[in-house]
């Protein structure tokens, strides 16, 4: 299934995507479709899987209803012998950070936000 990028940002590789409608939500299940990830200490590249895990994600609204996404990720043996990390979790370059419980959009977007309101103080009427 092709999801829209104003719904998964565009230029992640993702397979197997599923669209579930949970009033009053949206649920998207999918599955990363890298072939490879770089290793974050050393920066080689591997396709030697370990094995998958269920990464929740945030993002953006989609017509007004609240957006989760649940994406099956993949952990990776480093190849490098030198390396002091022999497993590590599939990186995605500019979409989501590691660690980050929301796509990068999201995080921008309530930054953003954050930064106009700052010492702005808001009337009551509008909160």
């Amino acid at each position: 299934m092709v999801i829209p990028s104003f719904i998964i940002p565009s230029g992640l590789r993702l397979s197997k995507a599923v669209l579930i409608n949970q009033d009053p939500s949206l649920l998207i299940a999918a599955v990363s479709a890298q072939k490879r990830s770089a290793c974050p200490c050393c920066g080689k590249r591997s396709k030697s899987i370990h094995g998958f895990y269920d990464r929740s994600l945030a993002d953006l609204p989609v017509s007004g209803r609240e957006t989760k996404v649940v994406l099956r990720v993949r952990k990776f043996f480093c190849k490098n012998r030198k390396c002091s990390r022999k497993v590590f979790t599939e990186r995605f370059v500019d979409q989501i950070k590691p660690y980050s419980r929301c796509f990068s959009r999201s995080a921008d977007l309530v930054r953003s936000v954050g930064t106009e309101l700052g010492g702005i103080k808001v009337p009551p009427s509008v909160r």
